[in-house]
């Protein structure tokens, strides 16, 4: 049947249950759910989409897709199309694109944001 391709050495990194638990975590997993039955488990999502950024190709989870195009005044905000209609996000300062949740906070936090602003001085 094959592996959940969010289990990894014993431990679950499934992008809906970093957003809610902050990282991946171990407390999720079964050897029988994990290998034999992940389509089951809640945590699973499929890769959906593609976006191809600097010639490179990139698998997006429907956690990182957003339908309009959001604008940031963060300097490390990069807004890109994935040819679907739809869109993705990366922050160059975390270098990892973003969920649609910490998409809202670039949006209205960016100024209060600890990675921006440490960014920032390291730059100036």
């Amino acid at each position: 049947m094959g592996f959940c391709p969010h289990y990894k050495q014993g431990v679950c990194y499934s992008p809906i249950l970093i957003v809610q638990e902050g990282k991946p975590v171990d407390w999720v997993t079964s050897k029988d759910r994990c290998i034999n039955n992940f389509k089951s488990c809640k945590f699973f999502e499929p890769v959906n989409q593609e976006t191809i950024v600097n010639g490179k190709k990139n698998s997006h989870w429907n956690i990182n897709l957003l339908n309009d195009n959001p604008i940031s005044a963060c300097p490390f905000f990069k807004s890109l199309d994935n040819g679907n209609g739809k869109y993705v996000v990366h922050c160059q300062g975390l270098n990892r694109y973003l969920t649609f949740s910490e998409v809202n906070l670039c949006i209205n936090y960016w100024s209060s944001c600890p990675i921006a602003r440490s960014l920032n001085f390291k730059n100036l």
